[in-house]
């Protein structure tokens, strides 16, 4: 019996060493189940912008008189990134001017909300709003005879096209001046193009329009400047300089009014979460937020 018992135990270890019994496979662990429940397409909360300081001088040539004046600007813009391809851009901007004596403080922010497919376009929406503290240090807002402070609220459409070396771009808008009397309507446009000779040397190229009326006022502002920018490779520093003309022309309870300026202006930017000029535009900060009167 003993023998019989020895004989099958054998026989049934050599059996079992035949068989290919697969091992179960092991439990997985609490990272690899959180990457298994993760999202295919993350949330992007990425942020870059740029911090900028900006001095000006202007030549005013008007009906009655000529003048120069001077500013300053301290601007800072950034941009978040919210998930497939949809961008938040803030901007925000104090700056100080002064014209034949009179002295004015402007206040600024503007919102845009927008969509974008880094090498082929962008299209999206903006708000924004200006205080100044002295319309009549602003010869275009100065010779429709503005109160001595007023507000001017503005929102509408822009929209980007991105080439290998290029972006044009377009941004329609309406708005209202409000001060002391009746308000003013406003409508905008503005057209521009910016090129790059690398991604850290480009020249910008912008023209604007934009008109006024009330029922006793009617004025028309166009302007075109040109701004080169040079960033400092694998620097966040960057300077730029430019040249803008300005000109006006409209009715005041029907006495006829005209002026232009011209203007030359230099300035520093200190950028962030960007490698480039063009980096930057096509990935983080897009559009530019014109101020009236400067």
């Amino acid at each position: 019996m003993l023998l019989f018992a020895a004989l099958l135990g054998s026989s049934l270890s050599a059996i079992a060493a035949d068989l290919d019994i697969p091992t179960p496979p092991p439990f997985p662990s609490s990272d690899e189940k959180a990457g298994r429940n993760a999202p295919v397409l993350p949330l992007r909360t990425e942020l870059s912008g740029f911090v900028e300081v900006s001095r000006a001088g202007t030549t005013l040539r008007g009906d009655d008189a000529n003048s120069k004046g001077r500013h300053w600007e301290l601007r800072g813009t950034g941009n978040w990134g919210a998930g497939s391809d949809w961008n938040l851009q803030m901007d925000g901007t104090y700056q100080r001017a002064s014209q034949a004596g009179a002295k004015a403080n402007s206040f600024s922010v503007t919102g845009h909300g927008y969509f974008r497919q880094p090498e082929k376009y962008a299209v999206g929406v903006y708000a924004g709003m200006t205080r100044l503290s002295e319309s009549s240090a602003l010869p275009q807002l100065a010779a429709i005879n503005l109160s001595q402070e007023a507000k001017i609220v503005s929102g509408g459409l822009e929209t980007a096209y991105f080439l290998s070396q290029a972006t044009v771009f377009a941004r329609i808008g309406f708005g209202k001046i409000l001060a002391e009397g009746p308000d003013l309507d406003q409508s905008a446009l503005d057209a521009g193009a910016r090129y790059y000779f690398t991604d850290n040397l480009r020249l910008d190229l912008e023209g604007g329009f934009r008109h006024r009326r009330t029922d006793h006022v009617k004025a028309n502002v166009l302007s075109i400047g040109t701004t080169a920018n040079y960033r400092l490779p694998n620097n966040p520093i960057s300077a730029f300089g430019g040249y803008r003309f300005e000109g006006f022309s409209g009715k005041r309870n029907g006495a006829v009014f005209g002026g232009k300026t011209h203007g030359f202006l230099v300035g520093l930017r200190y950028h962030f979460g960007s490698e480039s000029l063009k980096d930057e535009e096509r990935t983080g900060p897009l559009w530019s937020s014109r101020h009236d009167g400067f």
